[in-house]
């Protein structure tokens, strides 16, 4: 799947309920429109809605035909029409019934591939017949991904077994994870980009600097068709009964709360979507060996005006200063441990797992010199994090830096350019990093 553009959902038989847990667990700066087809009766009014409309932050709304596709809105199709995306908008039409349903969630899906291909998200919920099984098996042809709620946590099972049967679908997840999962898959900067190289720093354990590493390789296959880049690590290494399941979504060996088990998963669909492929060698106690192999580009590449190539980065030295107290606020593990350890020698750093544990610190009474906020979290999001956090304490909220993966809505982009401080794109460079933090620790009205 190459960048998401749209969401499109499906979904029959015990519908309501299944979107109302989707849809509520999505934070107020998603930035993708989505686009839903429930089967309902024809003469059904605008209750659906109505109803949406108080489970979600998003605005909801039933289109007109040439409505304009706006990002991180949901819009659901009307009663007795069938829905369709096209390049940059939606139209309606009264075409007969397809799978016996006007809206069909067929029609909706095979337009969505056709206008925006390997973008698009489709999400196949409950529903006791077969319509979106054709439609996810296009949107998987054309390289886009498709999520099916897991069978066994359907009111009705016929419409996700028929879809996984239909597309082969790889996201087959409980109903209750398919909004984080949302979240991760059209966050740009998130878990697929790096995923092998943090799971690779995660698998050695603390301590024995001297011992371990991580070492990343590439080179050109034998053939000179291929780009291989090899990652390997010195670390625990992977049991032989856990390897066939590695790359399998929410599959982790790791504690709960420190890993969704979905970093590989992510990174799997993106490298096959390119035409590439990863694959595992490991032993348990002797490491592992991750290799990613892409095509080669057929053109030679060249420096803009005839530059050198760029020096190699040197990484950033400690900054003198005050040791200062840092509150990291991140849905995903890995990124906090990163932080932790980029600005850990330097300062005292704490972490919270959703923007709902940090606003507990907060009302608790807990302050700090600076808060690295991501953007976009399930349920509580970052904006709606800032906006409680000013109520408790105005001087509390100026001290957030917001961290994201660069896909806004508009409101997103006009809410960043009115913060204090210029959010920090992913990935982000230390040295910068490490230079904003110093600065707010060293100002007046930090910790004492």
């Amino acid at each position: 799947m190459m960048g998401a553009k749209v969401v499109v959902i499906g979904a029959s038989l015990g519908g309501l309920a299944a979107l109302k847990v989707v849809l509520s667990g999505l934070p107020r700066e998603f930035p993708l429109p989505i686009v839903i087809v429930l089967h309902r009766a024809k003469t059904a009014d605008d209750a659906l809605t109505n109803f949406l409309g108080t489970e979600t932050s998003l605005p909801v709304s039933e289109p007109n035909d040439k409505d304009a596709l706006e990002p991180g809105r949901v819009y659901v199709a009307p009663a007795d029409y069938h829905l369709l995306v096209e390049p940059g908008h939606l139209a309606l039409s009264t075409d007969p019934l397809v799978n016996g349903s006007r809206p069909a969630i067929d029609v909706l899906f095979e337009s969505a591939a056709a206008a925006y291909g390997p973008s698009v998200i489709a999400v196949v919920l409950t529903g006791a017949n077969a319509d979106g099984a054709e439609g996810a098996r296009r949107v998987k042809a054309r390289q886009g991904a498709v999520v099916v709620q897991d069978p066994v946590s359907a009111q009705a099972r016929v419409m996700p077994d028929a879809a996984i049967a239909a597309s082969g679908a790889e996201l087959v997840v409980p109903l209750v994870h398919i909004a984080s999962l949302l979240v991760r898959l059209c966050d740009s900067g998130g878990v697929g980009k790096s995923g092998v190289l943090v799971n690779a720093a995660q698998a050695i354990r603390e301590g024995a600097v001297d011992a371990n590493e991580v070492r990343v390789t590439t080179r050109m296959s034998a053939a000179g068709d291929r780009v291989v880049v090899e990652v390997r690590d010195t670390g625990s290494g992977i049991s032989a009964e856990n390897l066939p399941r590695l790359f399998d979504p929410f599959f982790t060996t790791k504690p709960i709360g420190s890993g969704t088990g979905l970093g590989l998963a992510i990174c799997h669909r993106i490298v096959t979507s390119l035409g590439g492929e990863i694959t595992v060698q490991s032993e348990e106690g002797r490491g592992a060996t991750f290799t990613i192999t892409f095509p080669a580009s057929e053109a030679p590449v060249e420096q803009p005006g005839g530059l050198p190539p760029p020096a190699a980065a040197s990484v950033p030295a400690a900054i003198a200063g005050r040791r200062g107290r840092i509150l990291v606020v991140d849905d995903e593990a890995p990124i906090r441990k990163i932080l932790i350890r980029v600005l850990g020698a330097e300062h005292d750093v704490v972490e919270a797992a959703s923007g709902r544990a940090a606003l507990v610190r907060f009302t608790g009474g807990e302050r700090f010199d600076a808060v690295l906020c991501d953007m976009m979290m399930p349920e509580m999001g970052g904006m709606d994090l800032c906006a409680e956090v000013a109520r408790l304490d105005l001087e509390q909220a100026k001290r957030i830096v917001f961290i994201t993966g660069g896909v806004f809505t508009a409101e997103v982009a006009e809410f960043l350019k009115g913060c204090v401080h210029p959010p920090l794109a992913k990935p982000f460079e230390v040295g910068k990093l490490k230079a904003l933090v110093h600065r707010l620790v060293n100002q007046e009205g930090g910790t004492p």
